[in-house]
């Protein structure tokens, strides 16, 4: 990956559903043996959750790069430490003054209430939260749409969550699309909303007079425009209705490309939104349950994560919660040395801050027993 602030995964959701759907491009890039019956499976990693600048914003990129990655069975998550940061530990790490854009506050606060309104658990302070961002979100959709919308057109928060999804899709290409169907006559109505309608629906009844050059690539590019040509599930079954909201596509391309709606969203939100340390901690569980789910795999590079996160201490390292070895059900977590020439580790290393802050809260015997689960479970997952 890159910088998590400014490439975040929607950035590099085309190429991954590409190589997803077209795994034969996949092998040619890996010299397998002649001899053999099939073409290996590749899985794929993303770095994600390791450098963010509040505890909902590393979580919402993890949720992202599952979604918009297409990840399933056996693909990984590098760093992944917001998943298990204790809040209170981020709290007293981060600067008190860091600065919010109105863009990542609604972006965070559209997913935190994403998620609390699709869990059936007994949350504390679920419902009073609900209320509570509910009104700052719609503020900050408002305002935004006013910065780009003349148009008297009210936007709801589920329309805002569906434009989110959709940001799986890639912005150049759908802009390249919408002026193939204006040269074409295509585009009806007053305004911008009702031609990106009439848009869809062309696309919808003609896609291949919109298939042009590289078809795979544009498959894999506008997803939820060529879904039926996808030969992927689709990762979410919000997608079912996302993909068929104009009112979604409307607010997903001013958020890509209008320049009104960005340069409101890069101010700064200049109100201070708490989310008590309840809630956040059972994002957490809700996203961990996601990953299990989806059998995502997290890769660990503790000495990375030291030097890169709030974290100063190596017992405060989230991997202590997510390590669970009598647990029927938990997450799969390997060790990863992230990038051994920067950070001079390697994977010996990883495991010997591993096994050293194991020991000091359960012994050498039970450290040990720990620390070989994590292996023995690594081992099992490379010979996959």
């Amino acid at each position: 990956a890159s910088k998590e602030y400014y490439t975040p995964p929607e950035v590099f959701a085309p190429v991954y559903t590409y190589f997803k759907r077209t795994p034969i491009l996949s092998h040619k890039i890996y010299n397998f043996s002649n001899t053999a019956d099939f073409p290996p499976k590749f899985c794929f990693t993303y770095h994600v959750g390791e450098e963010f600048r509040d505890l909902l914003s590393g979580l919402r990129s993890i949720y992202e790069a599952v979604i918009f990655l297409n990840f399933s069975e056996g693909d990984r998550i590098g760093h992944g430490v917001a998943l298990r940061l204790p809040p209170e530990v981020f709290s007293r790490e981060r600067r008190k003054d860091t600065p919010l854009s109105n863009q990542e506050v609604l972006d965070n606060l559209t997913f935190l209430y994403f998620l609390l309104k699709r869990t059936d658990k007994q949350i504390p302070k679920k419902y009073e939260t609900i209320e509570k961002i509910e009104e700052t979100i719609n503020h900050l959709l408002q305002k935004l749409c006013k910065a780009s919308y003349k148009d008297n057109v009210h936007f709801t928060i589920d329309d805002y969550i569906d434009s989110w999804l959709l940001r799986r899709n890639c912005p150049l290409e759908f802009k390249k699309l919408l002026s193939i169907a204006s040269q074409r006559g295509k585009l009806k109505g007053d305004n911008l909303l009702q031609a990106i309608d009439s848009f869809l629906e062309d696309v919808r009844n003609f896609p291949f007079a919109y298939l042009h050059g590289e078809k795979n690539y544009l498959i894999s590019a506008l997803p939820d425009l060529f879904e039926d040509y996808l030969n992927l599930p689709f990762p979410h079954e919000r997608y079912m209705k996302a993909a068929r909201n104009p009112r979604a596509f409307y607010l997903y391309y001013m958020y890509n490309i209008d320049y009104s709606w960005k340069k409101e969203g890069k101010n700064f939100f200049n109100k201070k939104v708490e989310i008590p340390f309840e809630i956040l901690s059972s994002i957490q569980e809700l996203l961990e349950e996601f990953l299990i789910d989806r059998g995502i795999i997290v890769e660990v590079p503790l000495a990375s994560n030291l030097m890169i996160t709030p974290i100063t201490k190596i017992k405060e390292h989230p991997v202590f919660k997510l390590i669970k070895p009598l647990a029927e059900r938990k997450l799969k977590i390997v060790l990863g040395s992230d990038n051994p020439g920067i950070q001079e580790t390697n994977i010996a290393f990883e495991v010997h801050l591993l096994y050293s802050a194991l020991k000091e809260v359960y012994g050498e015997e039970t450290a040990l027993k720990y620390v070989m689960e994590v292996i023995n479970e690594g081992n099992v997952i490379f010979g996959e």
